[in-house]
């Protein structure tokens, strides 16, 4: 604890790695105010999926459910992108949202936003996975 104390204090210009570095070491001591925190400093500087996904799950501790969504929305690009077509993770997230919410409101907030048709296709995409094996608050 008071090496993350001495580290987040220290007066210095951190880059985004440190930050993310600092985000996560702030995460496994139960500082989570503090580790969204560091994570918004990384994502200030540049994206970092790592940055993104701890303050998703923030996110979905508090709640949030249009963060929690646009923060799926950034990260299931990203891993289309630059890796495959599918996360455990993020259909795990997407299925407990629809648990809470229901599969309508929560494909209503994925297509509210202003992205392209075929960036909320690919989020619609774990959403109908979800249907397909009728997760618990889907319309099938």
């Amino acid at each position: 604890m008071v090496l993350y104390e001495d580290l987040r204090s220290m007066q210095y210009k951190k880059s985004p790695e440190e930050w993310e570095i600092l985000g996560a070491l702030a995460e496994r001591l139960q500082h989570h105010d503090e580790a969204v925190e560091a994570y918004r400093a990384c994502l200030a500087a540049r994206f970092s999926p790592k940055a993104l996904s701890g303050i998703l799950r923030a996110f979905e501790k508090q709640k949030m459910t249009r963060d929690t969504i646009a923060a799926v929305i950034r990260l299931v690009t990203w891993q289309y992108r630059w890796y495959s077509e599918f996360s455990p993770e993020l259909l795990h997230t997407i299925r407990v949202l629809i648990e809470e919410e229901g599969a309508v409101k929560v494909r209503s907030i994925i297509q509210a936003t202003s992205l392209p048709q075929n960036v909320l296709d690919l989020t619609h995409h774990y959403a109908a996975l979800c249907a397909t094996f009728r997760s618990s608050g889907t319309d099938g």
